[in-house]
């Protein structure tokens, strides 16, 4: 009887708590898409995440059109006080670029994403351009894509509570019913 009682309170308990989560995929993208890329371009695109998780992995996808031929383009990534450079050249073509650093196939970046690794994605994700010469175009795409475990989500005090009452509510029982 009270290895029932027993294997019960342990089964409340387990159900009550949360276990880590593995690391899972999640994209943000931005919402000022698309903006136009004029003569001497200097902008900044921001992406708010209000997610909150641990970043295992980044990567950032670029599309970016353009007609001009000859122009040099500088692409920063600033997330809580890190900037990285993605981009830093001379007669940038345009083109869809995938920034990474530990997927094959990804564009390496000038900088390592792999400084964001360990922080929270949460809060303001900002995208630099300056972009100088002649150019004209339109940069169509921004997205943040990570692997991140999510912050785990604490067990409200209302659910300890209510467990502790039903065990003790099937103690009374047991008692009770001894005792008749």
């Amino acid at each position: 009887m009270k290895l029932k009682m027993y294997t019960f309170s342990l089964l409340v308990s387990l159900s009550l708590t949360v276990g880590i989560a593995n690391a899972a995929p999640f994209s943000y993208s931005s919402a000022d898409i698309p903006v136009t890329l004029d003569f001497d371009t200097a902008l900044q695109l921001e992406i708010s995440v209000s997610d909150h998780g641990t970043i295992t992995d980044i990567d950032t996808l670029l599309d970016i059109s353009n007609s001009g031929n000859v122009f040099s383009e500088t692409i920063k990534l600033s997330h809580g006080g890190q900037t990285i450079t993605l981009i830093d050249q001379r007669d940038a073509p345009g083109g869809i670029y995938v920034f990474g650093d530990e997927m094959p196939g990804r564009e390496p970046a000038v900088g390592t994403l792999s400084v964001f690794d360990g922080m929270d994605i949460n809060g303001v994700w900002t995208l630099t351009l300056v972009s100088t010469g002649y150019t004209y175009g339109n940069i169509n795409e921004w997205t943040i894509m990570s692997d991140m475990i999510p912050s785990q989500v604490p067990v409200p005090a209302a659910l300890w509570l209510f467990g502790s009452a039903l065990l003790g509510f099937i103690g009374l029982r047991k008692k009770v019913s001894k005792s008749a």
